[in-house]
């Protein structure tokens, strides 16, 4: 019972959460609770999102991207049945070809890297990038022999598009559980660091381990809210939880104290 009147007095009730500060025990276990619950909706949402995804790609494949194939043979890749360079483009992700023995590609010719996602594959290396992050070189060297077709890879995909096993649900869960839950406590030190910094500014007898028990529990509403913007909305707002929960926990340390009138306490006191 404790659990649930914290998720939903921590999404709005200021004076509960400075109330919260010796809970620490609690807040761990809260956090803990509130990881497994959004780790496992998210993981739900994929494990239905990701066969309709590969679904689409599949159609593509089918009627847009010639029969071909690729064959890695002691580190070197080669792609047949289709001209090179072979260049696919959509709104956000670039896919380049370029096999050739005698080809060279700098990938900031061929993508814009602050804007699409990019997958370039070469004779001797595959890159991968993320827009705006850092491009990944990896090498064709490490790779087992092996070929591959067209149809190979349409058969893959129909399997895949049926549906996914049940494992997947729970090892994505379990992974996205350990992301979540170790991000979250590790960012919340600096951000209570930040808050602490306030604390002395404002010249508030606020306990760093206090800051820190109440944003365990003043994380709620910013999680919750960025979850669904990037989910459903795929708005991504750079330092956003940072700022909100810094925001947060501001407001319950720059709080002026309630004084409780006596009789208030003896009633309480009466009742438990």
């Amino acid at each position: 019972m404790f659990y649930l009147k914290a998720f939903i007095s921590s999404l709005y009730n200021i004076e509960w959460l400075g109330a919260q500060k010796k809970q620490t025990a609690k807040g761990f276990a809260y956090v803990v609770l509130l990881m497994l619950v959004l780790s496992g909706a998210y993981s739900l949402y994929l494990v239905r999102e990701i066969p309709n995804v590969i679904t689409e790609g599949v159609t593509y494949l089918k009627t847009e991207v010639p029969d071909m194939s690729a064959t890695v043979t002691d580190g070197s890749l080669t792609i047949d049945g289709v001209e090179q360079p072979y260049i696919f483009e959509g709104d956000d992700f670039l896919l380049y070809l370029d096999a050739r023995e005698d080809s060279v590609v700098v990938l900031e010719d061929v993508v814009d890297l602050d804007t699409k996602d990019a997958l370039v594959l070469t004779n001797r290396t595959f890159m991968v990038h993320q827009q705006g992050s850092k491009t990944e070189t990896h090498y064709i060297k490490d790779l087992p022999n092996f070929t591959f077709t067209k149809a190979d890879v349409i058969g893959l995909g129909e399997k895949v598009a049926l549906g996914l096993p049940a494992f997947v649900f729970f090892l994505l869960w379990f992974v996205l559980f350990l992301g979540f839950g170790i991000w979250k406590i590790i960012q919340l030190l600096f951000v209570s660091f930040l808050a602490w910094g306030v604390s002395k500014i404002a010249k508030k007898k606020w306990l760093f381990e206090e800051i820190y028990t109440v944003g365990l529990f003043a994380i709620t509403l910013p999680t919750i809210l960025l979850f669904i913007l990037s989910t459903f909305f795929d708005v991504q707002i750079p330092y956003a939880h940072t700022l909100l929960v810094l925001a947060i926990l501001s407001v319950v340390i720059l709080q002026k104290p309630k004084h409780h009138d006596p009789l208030d306490t003896l009633k309480d006191a009466w009742k438990k």
